[in-house]
């Protein structure tokens, strides 16, 4: 209903720039964000290979400094959303995806894969990220580009 309301306060005098943009799917800078985990850890296949999927929606810019932003990037916004993906198939993506559920087991003592998604849906928390130049120009996944970090203690 909110949305109702701000869409008929819109009208032909409104100044274009006065409207708010839609989220984006965005490439976070390096930076401190508070998330939230709307859909959990979702199971998916991307090039007919299983992969564990964890979206992240942006509720607010704790610490980014704008020193990290690329020529002509802007710092996200609430609302903006990022994913991190873990293959399922190989070694290095589920010791990443234990290094990302790891706080949620101690936060919840959950102890099966099982345990920690379900706890992980609607999850908010603050994570850290720290940029790093890709590899692989081909790759359009997040997977080696991030380093993740939740810091302890700040998991809502």
């Amino acid at each position: 209903m909110a949305d109702d309301v701000k869409a008929a306060t819109v009208d032909d005098d409104t100044i274009l720039d006065d409207i708010e943009d839609l989220p984006e799917f965005t490439t976070p800078p390096s930076g401190a964000y508070l998330v939230s985990l709307d859909k959990g850890i979702e199971e998916k296949k991307i090039n007919n290979e299983p992969y564990y999927d964890v979206q992240m929606v942006i509720k607010s810019l704790v610490s980014v400094p704008e020193t990290g932003l690329h020529e002509g990037e802007k710092l996200p916004k609430e609302g903006d959303m990022f994913n991190f993906i873990f293959n399922r198939a190989n070694e290095f993506g589920m010791g990443n995806f234990k290094k990302f559920c790891m706080p949620i087991r101690e936060k919840f003592g959950a102890r099966t894969v099982g345990e920690i998604k379900e706890k992980a849906k609607g999850l908010e928390m603050l994570i850290v990220l720290k940029r790093k130049a890709k590899k692989d120009k081909q790759k359009n996944v997040i997977e080696g580009e991030y380093v993740l970090e939740f810091v302890n203690g700040e998991i809502a």
